[in-house]
């Protein structure tokens, strides 16, 4: 039984260092990779735009105006959110 056991133990050290090299890899990766996605999310803005039902029509008018000026390609999509009946 004590064999076991320091055998797993052997094992799972052993695998230790494989996943700190393997997690410093991610870390390279993504750091490396994280400048150039804020970058193109800085030119866009949201992609979307949510309104309450008390909002005012010069509100919404105003926040399609706005979101216009950052994109070119404008769909606008409204939908009613269905409630709960109790």
């Amino acid at each position: 039984m004590l064999i076991r056991n320091l055998i797993l133990i052997l094992a799972m050290l052993s695998l230790l260092p494989l996943g700190l090299l393997l997690m410093r890899r991610i870390d390279r990766y993504l750091d490396g990779n994280h400048p150039d996605m804020e970058q193109k999310k800085a030119g866009q803005g949201p992609r979307s735009i949510f309104l309450s039902e008390k909002s005012s029509d010069e509100e919404i008018l105003q926040a399609i105006h706005d979101y216009r000026k950052n994109h070119e390609h404008l769909s606008i999509v409204i939908s009613e959110e269905e409630k709960e009946k109790r």
